[in-house]
C-alpha cells in the first residue's frame, strides 16, 4: 500500500497518459494525434516536476536552535516530502 501512497501522483499522471493514448490513438493514427499525445506527455512530465515532493531546508539543528532560542514564541511546521 505504501508504494501506491508514496507514488500516487505518478500513478495518477500515468493513468491520465494511458487514457489519453487510448482515446487519441484508437482508429486511424495521424501525425496530429501523435503530436497531441506527445504534448500531453510533456505537460504531464512538467506537472510532475512542478509538484514533486522535495526535501526541506538543510538547516542544522544548532542553527535552528540559535534562531528560535531568543525567548519569543515560534510556530514550527514539520512536513514530510511525501
Amino acid at each position: 500500500m505504501s508504494l501506491i501512497n508514496h507514488y500516487s501522483t505518478l500513478w495518477g499522471l500515468g493513468i491520465i497518459f494511458v487514457l489519453s493514448a487510448y482515446f487519441l490513438l484508437r482508429g486511424e493514427r495521424s501525425a496530429k494525434k501523435q503530436i497531441t499525445l506527445a504534448l500531453i506527455g510533456v505537460a504531464l512530465v512538467g506537472t510532475w516536476f512542478a509538484i514533486r515532493p522535495q526535501s526541506g531546508s538543510d538547516a542544522s539543528a544548532s542553527t535552528l536552535r540559535a534562531e528560535i532560542g531568543q525567548g519569543t514564541p515560534v510556530l514550527l511546521e514539520l512536513q514530510s516530502p511525501y
